[in-house]
């Protein structure tokens, strides 16, 4: 019984250890010349906020209603201001412009040239501050500590938190000041689906809790003061920079909620390639699976076709298909004659030279 007992144990061991989380550290966070750019969605009806070990978490259905791109620097290429104001910071990513505005009593303000300082390091991926053209002059804003947003490498289950603030004189309007307690809690690891591409990822939650105090110059001398949470859900997967999922839910002074996905595929060598122009059009009917269930494909010129389908961990459970298939419409039955799955979500992975695409199948 004992030795029954034993040999169970070890194999659980080995099946947990195959198929453990996504390894994630420095060396996936964005390095300087990235230009990623992310879909942004207007809304999500899916469940965002369940998670645990080897999760799958779909949000296949998002719709984007525009895009943005986070581009990043060497911190050399902004200000000299910024180089000697930041120093210890080895990237600069840019933000979008704000737009000019006016305050009673107070000259016009424009805020342009936006930039956030990362400190990349081996142990800690940390915001320093941020840097701006306020009426073109540079202003850097540096916390008096570090904005600790991720500790290497991401295990799940570990929980940190750290406590930041600045205080800043702004030209031509008054003063400003901030102070921001963030909790992150690596709560899950899985997989992902994106209407882009499926990852294997770890998931992060942050909430950062936050008081602003605003005082202006004018001639009432007025001041102002505003509290607000926000609660941050993001998806890590290997060498992506940016996380390839993030849900934001914000609460009093800005509220609202902010969903944005990457826009690019997994690397080549994680087995997945970028979506060319060849593979041109996938489709899986009916899906649910049944007996009936074909994939339907097009080709924008004869080519080699591999059809595969995997578990959610990416085992490969069957290849239907691998060979040459004509340009044009195409259909394949999706054979699984003599397999039982059980019931479940699977993916049929299709591959074209450089083309690729991964869909959903529901076993029910």
């Amino acid at each position: 019984m004992k030795k029954t007992l034993l040999i169970s144990i070890l194999f659980m061991s080995l099946i947990f250890s195959a198929f453990s989380q996504v390894t994630i550290n420095q060396s996936d966070m964005p390095n300087i010349g990235d230009t990623i750019r992310l879909n942004v969605a207007s809304a999500i009806t899916d469940d965002y906020t369940s998670t645990g070990p080897v999760y799958l978490w779909d949000f296949s259905n998002l719709t984007a209603t525009s895009q943005r791109a986070d581009t990043f620097k060497n911190i050399q290429n902004t200000s000299i201001v910024y180089y000697v104001y930041f120093y210890g910071a080895n990237l600069a990513g840019t933000q979008p412009n704000l737009a000019s505005f006016s305050v009673p009593g107070v000259a016009s303000l424009s805020i342009t040239n936006v930039y956030d300082f990362y400190k990349k390091a081996t142990a800690s991926y940390s915001q320093l501050g941020y840097g701006a053209l306020f009426n073109g002059t540079p202003l850097p804003i540096k916390y008096n500590t570090a904005d600790v947003q991720l500790k290497f490498p991401l295990t799940f289950g570990e929980k940190d938190s750290c406590d930041f603030k600045d205080t800043t004189k702004v030209p031509g309007l008054g003063f400003y000041g901030e102070k921001k307690h963030r909790v992150n809690f690596v709560d899950g690891w899985g997989t992902v689906i994106t209407p882009i591409d499926t990852f294997p990822a770890i998931r992060v939650k942050s909430v950062i809790t936050a008081h602003d105090s605003i005082h202006l110059d004018t001639i009432f001398s007025v001041g102002f003061a505003f509290n607000s949470v926000t609660t941050e859900y993001k998806w890590y997967a290997d060498n992506m920079g940016d996380p390839v999922m993030k849900v934001s839910v914000a609460t009093g002074t800005g509220a609202g909620t902010t969903i944005e996905y990457t826009n690019k595929t997994r690397p080549h060598n994680t087995g997945i390639a970028d979506i060319a122009t060849n593979l041109t059009f996938t489709g899986l009917y009916p899906n649910p699976l049944n007996e009936n269930t074909k994939l339907y494909f097009s080709l924008s010129k004869a080519a080699e076709m591999e059809v595969d389908i995997t578990d959610m961990l990416g085992r490969n459970i069957k290849t239907i298909a691998n060979k040459e298939y004509p340009a044009g419409f195409n259909s394949l039955p999706l054979d699984i004659s003599g397999m039982k799955l059980d019931k479940g979500i699977y993916f049929v992975k299709v591959i074209s030279g450089s083309s690729s695409k991964v869909i959903k199948l529901q076993v029910l």
